[in-house]
């Protein structure tokens, strides 16, 4: 499968350490407690190993500490513990002031058998389907995770591993390169990585597969999650690299996809891609052994932090890959877009890199996915088929919301919200509601179709 030896990278462990600090400083700081970076002042060596699983690991360990830390600190400390002239020993270590840990509980901590526990739920909120998959992530490399911990102090979480040390030639995963071949390499590092974007409404597809193409990376695409399963199943464990997960999804949706894919010892980060922003659906994500959460549409800043902090690859866009994906704007082209009144035209083209012609194709793919959406959602409203109404406007919400159309967006955010919070009973307000998303989507479908016949005939 052509995939890169990820076990076999020469690497620098303090700059894990570095990138992660960049990653968690934000949210130490909105809690008001002190996040801390102990590194040995010999740690600057170049070792082979998986850097890749090793900032999983932390990510997971250091974000429980923070998640479980309302006063005091969090400490991510790195030390050599044995040294030889070919070999080295690590220890990475996370240590908080949080609540800590029962002892009842610390005999349990790392089994994906337990993680449902009442004690462990409440205590840890979902997080031991976490550690069991960092637990197994650290035996992978020759480790194991061991933790000490007083209820009512804090917790501490450490785990050694031994490393060759590298050679000369050898490839070096850098943060900032210093040359040209450096940005080649890790250019060929992010294009090998393999990521799965799963989601089963096309339009999403397309601008989340486009923004990840635009990053570097290679990416492939599933439209439901039992399609998922297949290609994870067909492809071998390790084949992808990450995974982006829709949550609502018809026929399997992304929480059950996710158990399923835990299951069969999937160990890669999986990241919950979701329209819903309330936080019980993040707690739910997480709690299925997801190990992050993005809301839709997803910007091209957050996709990219995102993936920096899990794949441990550079936050920015190279300028030769910038060069390659921008494209210029046909200004005739242009202005007839711009006189379109249902879309944010500059926001849009953003977020597609001014592909004039990618977002006339995305709204060719709305017109015939949606045209018939005003006419079902008042029928669904008139046969009193509330599942069906919720689900006409979560599934357009998306879409519109992906190409900066927000008004019908908005709309299909009220039809649904007022399901959630139910208030069917109170059929003026739901009436309003349909009438107006009607109307709207009526009036937008109409100029599109106008919009478009004018284009396909230039």
């Amino acid at each position: 499968a052509n995939k890169l030896n990820l076990e076999n990278i020469a690497f620098q462990p303090q700059q894990i350490i570095l990138d992660i600090k960049d990653s968690f400083i934000n949210e130490a700081a909105s809690k008001n407690i002190s996040l801390e970076f102990e590194l040995d002042k010999q740690s600057s060596h170049q070792v082979l190993g998986d850097p890749f699983r090793i900032k999983q690991v932390l990510n997971n360990l250091l974000s429980n500490a923070i998640k479980f830390t309302n006063q005091g600190k969090v400490v991510l400390k790195l030390e050599i513990v044995k040294e030889t002239e070919n070999q080295i020993n690590y220890c990475f270590s996370v240590q908080d002031t949080g609540i800590g840990i029962k002892p009842k509980t610390l005999d349990e901590l790392f089994s994906v058998f337990h993680q449902a526990d009442s004690s462990i739920t409440r205590e840890f909120g979902g997080t031991g389907l976490g550690l069991a998959i960092s637990q197994n992530l650290v035996h992978m490399m020759g480790g194991e995770i061991q933790v000490n911990s007083i209820e009512g102090e804090g917790s501490h979480f450490y785990f050694s591993l031994n490393f060759k040390k590298s050679y000369p030639n050898t490839m070096l995963v850098e943060e900032h390169p210093k040359s040209s071949n450096e940005v080649i390499l890790k250019n060929s590092i992010k294009s090998k990585l393999k990521i799965l974007l799963i989601d089963d409404d096309a339009i999403n597809l397309e601008v989340i597969k486009g923004l990840i193409l635009v990053l570097g990376y290679y990416v492939e695409i599933a439209n439901n999650g039992i399609e998922a399963l297949s290609m994870v199943e067909k492809e071998g464990n390790n084949y992808f690299d990450l995974i982006f997960m829709d949550i609502q999804m018809p026929g399997m949706d992304g929480y059950t996809a996710t158990r399923k894919l835990r299951a069969m010892n999937i160990l890669c980060p999986i990241i919950a891609l979701s329209a819903h922003v309330q936080q019980e659906a993040s707690d739910m994500a997480i709690e299925s052994g997801m190990d992050d959460y993005l809301s839709k549409p997803i910007q091209m800043e957050t996709l990219n932090k995102t993936l920096h902090q899990w794949l441990m690859v550079s936050d920015s866009i190279d300028e030769e890959d910038r060069i390659a994906t921008h494209q210029s704007i046909d200004k005739d082209q242009y202005s007839q877009l711009q006189q379109l009144s249902f879309i944010d035209l500059d926001e849009v083209l953003q977020r597609l890199h001014n592909n004039n012609d990618l977002l006339i194709k995305l709204l060719e793919k709305f017109y015939s996915s949606y045209k018939g959406y005003a006419l079902e959602i008042m029928l669904a409203y008139q046969s009193d088929d509330i599942q069906s109404m919720y689900e006409l406007a979560h599934r357009i919400k998306g879409a519109a919301r992906s190409l900066a159309m927000y008004s019908i967006g908005d709309n299909a955010q009220n039809i649904e919200q007022c399901i959630v919070d139910g208030k069917i009973v109170q059929p003026n307000e739901l009436t309003v509601l349909v009438i107006q998303f009607e109307h709207n989507l009526s009036e937008i479908i109409l100029e599109m179709k106008l919009f478009l016949d004018v284009s396909s005939n230039e």
